[in-house]
């Protein structure tokens, strides 16, 4: 066996552990985009008076069910990022060093 091959689990673990973390960042920016704009459409129908109460109504259940949706997904994200978190303590365990 090589010596520049790890050898066992670890490795893998810290694979994962990357990839978690980076997935967790890579998605929190496009949800805080859509928050941000989500957020603008429901100020901007408010303020439009050519729209009948009707049409404001559905618009405005429309960006409630946007947020709803995106807040589901950043508690994805969030477990996410405690995973990452709890796979890189146990990657650092005790009696590890350096």
């Amino acid at each position: 066996m090589s010596p520049d091959r790890p050898i066992g689990p670890r490795p893998v673990v810290t694979l994962n552990t990357a990839a978690l973390a980076r997935l967790e960042h890579d998605l929190r920016t496009p949800l805080a985009v859509i928050l941000g704009h989500n957020h603008l459409l429901r100020r901007r129908v408010r303020r439009l008076d050519r729209l009948s109460p009707e049409d404001r109504e559905w618009l405005l259940a429309r960006t409630t069910m946007i947020d709803t949706a995106v807040m589901g997904m950043t508690r994805s994200v969030e477990r996410l990022d405690g995973l990452a978190r709890e796979a890189m303590s146990e990657d650092d365990g005790p009696g590890r060093s350096g």
